[in-house]
């Protein structure tokens, strides 16, 4: 019979020969929650969830005013029109970015800084494929290397940090507050580079905080 040290659960014969069955434990609190205190043996609890992620209504509105503000303070460029070739490619460079954050949430269930090094590896072999293929460095000086090292490992230790928080909580809001990075992007370049920011950026910005509150306060 098979058998775990310190499982609580019950291990049965079943009427199939060679055959067991493997229960948790599990008690109703009310009519729509129940509480599980132990899961069968080898099971885990990505395995039990069935409803997703949900959001209430309040939260909902603050993920909308997070995503415009996040969109008004990058400083939209209206002035020439919408033309129609950048939208599709900004449209699927949302659409491959969508993918490749959900990749990060679902390894990070496992592993959040395996799942970095596993992307950054992959990324360092494609590099290097493209450098030797175009025979470029990229134009870099070497005094401009400690630099491309320290936004690398800033980058990674965001999404180390982004993966640990989807692993914390509704992987939908660790997302959006993840996307907020343009904000701290204008504000950054308005400290140090001396950049003016536009009224829209700035309507963004308080846009964004507003989103950022009502997400956090319910």
């Amino acid at each position: 019979m098979p058998w775990a040290r310190g499982f609580t659960g019950k291990v049965e014969i079943s009427c199939k020969e060679g055959v067991f069955v493997c229960t948790g434990n599990v008690t109703r609190l009310s009519n729509d929650t129940v509480e599980i205190s132990e899961l069968p043996i080898g099971r885990w609890t990505k395995d039990y969830k069935v409803n997703g992620d949900k959001l209430s209504t309040i939260t909902s509105i603050g993920v909308v005013l997070a995503l415009v503000g996040v969109f008004c303070a990058s400083g939209p460029e209206l002035s020439q029109g919408l033309p129609l070739k950048p939208l599709l490619l900004a449209f699927g460079a949302a659409i491959g970015f969508g993918i490749a954050l959900t990749s990060i949430s679902i390894g990070s269930q496992s592993s959040a800084l395996m799942t970095m090094v596993s992307m950054r590896g992959a990324t360092f072999f494609v590099t290097v494929a493209l450098a030797l293929k175009f025979h470029t460095m990229g134009g870099f000086s070497k005094k401009e290397y400690p630099s491309l090292i320290f936004i690398g490992i800033a980058d990674f230790l965001a999404n180390v940090l982004l993966g640990v928080a989807c692993t914390k909580g509704l992987v939908s809001i660790a997302m959006v507050l993840g996307s907020l990075f343009p904000i701290a992007t204008a504000l950054l370049a308005f400290k140090f580079l001396h950049e003016r920011l536009q009224k829209v950026q700035y309507v963004g910005i308080a846009l964004a905080v507003a989103g950022v509150a009502l997400i956090s306060s319910f």
